[in-house]
């Protein structure tokens, strides 16, 4: 009996033996403290920045935004742009609000999904629109021959159209430079709701594959509003949005949701009539300069740049609504195209009544049905 138990305890103790040699012959899988994040959004990192600081903030980052890379180099050149915004927009928030009147009152930056691209890489990819030689904005206050607009009643102190049904939800342009199709969908979407109660989502890839002179390089709301006038709004359901301006345009036999008979334009940088026709008619395209490092990074608060350019217009928008802060501060509700994860879900305030502020009244307009 001695020997049996004395057998079985030698034959249990090699068994142990031979899983400890074998689990030390396995390779450990990859636990983020070694190899290289290359081709996926994983929590290891090259080795060039291991020990860097900020290091584990980016790979919280890569994870949250599913950032891959093709290889370590690459990697290693994006954290350090990264890292470089990151230290910007710190120095940034820990200033906000010491100088409102020459600089943003009360704005703070994040780190959203674009902290990883330089400056000159988000003006090329994110922006576009283009102000082309025959449609330099004018004082005239009219479009296709048409007096402006006035709505009924008096304009109100405050307005949301997103609380009255009128706006669809914040879309993401991607890398490419779409705003401007979206910023005329989105005024369309408001005027066709007004008329119908119906709040449909309109394609900005049909503009985007059938509008001349218009593509992910840029392009211009007064030319898709001239082309829509033509042919009509089709449902993005129909005619779904892809990011790209490579496929033919396909608006022949499909549904037309709303014709428009022509559009209005707001007398340049004419915020009081801005107001009425936002606060009174609805939704509003809007052109805007947005090619600067706070506005890259904007998180929350009502933003406000002195070195924007009323004149030097490169990005397209939709005011929803205006309104002013608990502090007394004017501001447009403004809806972006970069993602709900950028902005306040999406939107961002910009100054109202400082003087035209990054051109929100400079080039401004919005369709007639």
């Amino acid at each position: 009996m001695t020997n049996i138990i004395m057998n079985t305890l030698v034959q249990s103790y090699l068994i142990i033996i031979l899983v400890i040699i074998s689990l030390a012959a396995t390779p450990l899988a990859s636990n983020g403290t070694s190899g290289s994040s290359s081709g996926s959004a994983g929590s290891s990192v090259p080795e060039a920045i291991e020990g860097e600081p900020h290091v584990d903030e980016w790979v919280s980052w890569k994870e949250k935004y599913n950032k891959q890379y093709a290889s370590e180099d690459e990697e290693v050149e994006r954290f350090l742009i990264w890292q470089e915004n990151l230290e910007k927009v710190q120095m940034h928030n820990s200033q906000s609000g010491d100088q409102p009147e020459q600089s943003f009152s009360g704005v703070r930056l994040g780190m959203n999904e674009y902290a990883d691209f330089t400056q000159q890489e988000f003006l090329d990819t994110l922006l576009g629109h283009r102000i082309l030689p025959m449609m330099i904005p004018d004082d005239s206050g009219s479009g296709e021959g048409q007096a402006m607009m006035v709505g009924e009643g008096e304009v109100p102190e405050e307005q949301d159209w997103r609380e009255k049904g009128y706006v669809t939800s914040v879309k993401y342009q991607d890398h490419c430079g779409s705003c401007w199709a979206f910023s005329a969908a989105g005024a369309l979407e408001g005027q066709y709701f007004n008329k119908t109660g119906q709040l449909v989502d309109l394609s900005a890839q049909q503009m985007l594959d059938c509008t001349d002179n218009s593509d992910c390089s840029g392009g211009n709301v007064e030319f898709a509003l001239k082309y829509l006038i033509e042919r009509g709004s089709i449902s993005d359901h129909d005619y779904p949005y892809t990011a790209d301006d490579t496929q033919p345009c396909m608006d022949q036999n499909m549904d037309i949701v709303t014709t428009m008979s022509s559009y209005d334009k707001i007398p340049k940088g004419d915020e009081e009539k801005l107001r009425e026709a936002v606060g009174l008619i609805g939704p509003v395209s809007a052109a805007i300069d947005s090619a600067h490092f706070a506005f890259q990074f904007y998180e929350s608060g009502v933003f406000y740049e002195p070195n924007c350019d009323p004149d030097a217009l490169n990005h397209s928008v939709l005011i929803v609504g205006y309104g002013t802060s608990e502090t007394g501060e004017e501001y447009w509700i403004v809806k972006n195209t970069w993602g709900a994860d950028w902005g306040m879900d999406g939107y961002f305030r910009l100054a109202r009544n400082r003087e035209n502020n990054c051109g929100i009244a400079s080039y401004s307009m919005y369709p007639v049905i």
